[in-house]
């Protein structure tokens, strides 16, 4: 019987993906692609008791092995390789226990803190691709406690177990309403290894495993219909504060979205090309937030029935330099979509290195 009702009350749904992206380098136009199933399994076992769980499998083919060299404008050094691993493995898996006032969550899930759309400090146990659209992040091993004292108020508690990179993480913070803004505020611990150029020339790359504690904190609301957020990290040699804002037109389909991000936690070196390679190295390998101090993130979105169109910038505004991503996405039925995107680079700072591309990606649900 139990088994029966299990049955009954359990979703299983996915989606196949493919994408295709084509890049050009330094020396060569090099193509990029995947094929990607993701099942998902979810169930309400009981009254607060739900599971939920993603398997993901992907294959990649084209150019899978890349240098931080092709990405960076400096060649001169010995630069780490990544290379694109086709696998299968869970991006989400965990189990959610409501009991009262309280909620237990274990295994790997979603952080989802922060109020920014490309960037999000304060989510130091994720870190976002502002080059994909869907913003897809892989859950994080973790055991989450969350609180519900009054109406409208939690306390969020995350611990993550040491694994073979990191010693324990965690964070806590304190969220709510007030007055119709949601706002919050905590601290977290983490630890990152950072890359640090090694002169004399040719400079290589060293690893320094650094521990950070720090406060973060973040707010949402609206004034004149005009929606504001922003956040924050503090800590105590350097800090990052991202503000933001979007509108909608009268009309309900054109609606801007404008951010600015301020990043003083970057490494800094007297050799200014010691420097430079440090930020785009620890910007790659997402240990850090941008490779300059004053960022500007502009999406542009307007729907046309089930289609709509978008165009979105970045702007180092330190150099100059920026990227520019217009984008289609084109609804096929009610479970496929289609999305268009080339992107080019301008200036000669920050992203002059970035490759100019385009990609596909078509998906399909059931």
């Amino acid at each position: 019987m139990m088994g029966i009702i299990f049955f009954v009350l359990t979703s299983i749904g996915g989606i196949v993906e493919y994408q295709g992206q084509a890049m050009k380098l330094k020396s060569s136009t090099v193509f990029t692609g995947y094929s990607k199933i993701d099942i998902r399994i979810s169930s309400s076992i009981s009254t607060g008791i739900y599971f939920r769980t993603d398997i993901v499998g992907i294959h990649y083919h084209g150019k899978l092995t890349y240098s931080s060299n092709d990405f960076t404008p400096y060649v001169d050094f010995y630069a780490p390789t990544f290379t694109y691993q086709s696998r299968f493995y869970l991006q989400n898996a965990f189990l959610r226990v409501r009991k009262g006032i309280a909620e237990f969550q274990v295994g790997r899930q979603q952080v989802g803190w922060g109020t920014g759309y490309a960037f999000n400090p304060s989510n130091v146990f994720q870190h976002k691709s502002m080059f994909d659209p869907t913003y897809e992040l892989d859950g994080v091993d973790a055991l989450r406690l969350r609180i519900f004292p009054a109406s409208l108020w939690e306390l969020d508690m995350l611990w993550l177990p040491p694994d073979d990179t990191f010693g324990s993480r965690y964070g806590v913070r304190l969220h709510g309403n007030i007055g119709g803004w949601d706002i919050s505020f905590g601290r977290v611990h983490f630890q990152r290894i950072l890359a640090i150029p090694f002169d004399p020339p040719p400079p290589t790359l060293v690893a320094l495993n650094e521990t950070v504690d720090a406060f973060i904190g973040d707010f949402s609301g609206e004034i004149s219909s005009v929606g504001v957020h922003g956040e924050f990290l503090k800590r105590d040699t350097a800090s990052v504060a991202l503000v933001g804002m979007d509108y909608t037109l009268s009309d309900g389909l054109t609606r801007i979205l404008i951010e600015y991000l301020r990043n003083k936690d970057i490494i800094r070196f007297t050799n200014s090309s010691m420097d430079t390679i440090a930020r785009y190295i620890n910007f790659l390998t997402g240990n850090a937030l941008s490779v300059g101090e004053n960022e500007l993130f502009v999406d542009l979105s307007r729907t046309m029935g089930f289609h709509s169109v978008e165009l979105a910038a970045i702007l180092n505004l330190d150099d100059g330099s920026g990227i520019i991503m217009p984008r289609l996405n084109l609804s096929l039925s009610d479970n496929a979509s289609l999305i268009l995107s080339p992107s080019v680079s301008f200036g000669k700072g920050e992203f002059a290195s970035f490759p100019d591309g385009f990609f596909v990606r078509i998906r399909t649900g059931w």
